[in-house]
């Protein structure tokens, strides 16, 4: 037995370089088709081991025998910080920048995969105590409704990957799950957060039955009468929780702008073939477009218009009327004062109080005086002197003193050169 073991070692030994090299150059080939840059795709594989031997402790726990009590409270423990860890992993991997598309589709099947077996169980109440612990104490974040956030957000981060279709099955069964939670647990957030799923899963099932080249779909023809199932009984509870959604805050406003975006998108036509310009909501099954349809999540209905307004805007439109319906009064009544009796007495009614009528008519007396007396002042006022302007009126004459030297050298006979004298 030790010869047969010693000989299996060493074969391992032997081909260990082999299948280390084969790996490592699947891995680079697979690698240079994805998207995801070398950084976030390590970062996926990092997460998939933890995922993969948490799994691996939580199959070994289950086949523990009944009296081991010892080893099943330790690797409950481990299976109470999966969800918690993979949640801090992601949210650590966001502020790295190298969260992607794939490690959101590995939290949204561990999600399904705890929620399905137990939607109270220890992976979720742990989840659900992570993000929990920084809220405040006012704030209402029960354990379904951090929940349904984490569901909305991991759809919400998957919708960009190819192969999302493939969880449909399980992801609406959850969606489902999570409403029998209760809708007050849940509030109007929580349950605006399963619409928005809901939205985005309905549009997964209507790329799916779009026909294109590739037919093949991810699941069986009973797969998706179940999926067609869970979702028709989502909209159904969702239908009938308006209460619940009426209430108003700033993060059910958020959620319901988000949601619109969604429902807008099944209403879009996608760019393609010329057969295949027809928005996705018509590829839907006839069942669940009818429940979407006459639920209050509609796109075209007009209460979730007037929701998919935030709140700010709508508080500024309704100031911003009502200011300038204020201005247009005042500016009437400015008018109807001036024309009446109490301002230039064109029309022959008073818009003033008898109180007031002596105070108005004194003061625009005194503004009248004033502006006479400032006219009278202006008018009275002495003309400035002119000044000379030109050379001749500006120096006097003295250039006739030569002539009348000259004439007087001409009655004495004396020669004698014209002097010119100047005056300053």
């Amino acid at each position: 037995m030790l010869s047969a073991l010693s000989r299996s070692v060493h074969l391992v030994r032997r081909a260990s370089a082999s299948a280390a090299l084969f790996g490592a150059g699947y891995c680079c080939a697979w690698s240079q088709g994805r998207e995801e840059s070398p950084d976030k795709l390590a970062a996926w594989a990092g997460a998939s081991s933890f995922v993969f031997v948490t799994r691996s402790l939580r199959l070994f726990a289950r086949a523990l025998p009944e009296g081991a009590n010892w080893p099943k409270e330790k690797l409950l423990l481990v299976e109470g910080s999966e969800l918690r860890l993979l949640h801090c992993w992601i949210e650590r991997c966001k502020e790295r920048g190298t969260n992607s598309a794939l490690l959101q589709f590995l939290l949204l099947n561990s999600l399904c995969e705890h929620v399905e077996e137990d939607s109270r169980g220890p992976a979720v109440q742990g989840l659900c105590a992570a993000l929990t612990e920084g809220q405040s104490a006012n704030t209402d974040q029960s354990s379904p409704k951090a929940l349904a956030i984490s569901i909305d957000a991991a759809v919400t981060g998957s919708s960009s990957l190819p192969g999302r279709a493939a969880i449909l099955p399980r992801l609406s069964a959850v969606l489902e799950a999570t409403l029998e939670l209760g809708n007050s647990e849940l509030g109007a957030e929580g349950l605006l957060c399963l619409a928005r799923a809901a939205t985005i899963s309905a549009s997964w099932l209507a790329t799916v039955r779009r026909p294109g080249p590739s037919t093949e779909k991810p699941f069986c023809e009973e797969e998706e009468q179940a999926i067609e199932q869970h979702l028709c009984k989502v909209w159904q509870v969702l239908r009938s929780s308006k209460a619940q959604l009426s209430s108003w805050s700033l993060q059910a406003s958020d959620r319901r702008r988000a949601l619109a975006a969604a429902l807008s998108e099944l209403e879009t036509v996608p760019a393609g073939a010329a057969e295949q310009l027809r928005p996705a909501k018509d590829f839907l099954p006839a069942k669940l477009k009818a429940q979407m349809a006459s639920s209050e999540f509609s796109a075209s209905s007009t209460p979730f218009s007037a929701w998919s307004q935030s709140s700010s805007s709508a508080f500024a439109g309704k100031t911003y009327q009502l200011a300038q319906w204020i201005a247009w009064a005042m500016l009437l009544c400015g008018a109807l004062l001036s024309l009446s009796e109490d301002g230039l007495g064109i029309l022959r009614f008073h818009l003033l109080p008898p109180a007031w009528r002596a105070v108005v008519q004194e003061q625009l007396q005194l503004r009248a005086l004033r502006v006479e007396e400032l006219l009278a002042n202006h008018a009275s006022l002495p003309e400035p002197p002119e000044t000379p302007t030109s050379l001749e009126t500006a120096l006097p004459a003295t250039y006739l003193q030569p002539e009348l030297q000259l004439n007087a050298e001409s009655f004495t006979g004396a020669s004698a050169m014209p002097v010119f004298r100047a005056q300053s």
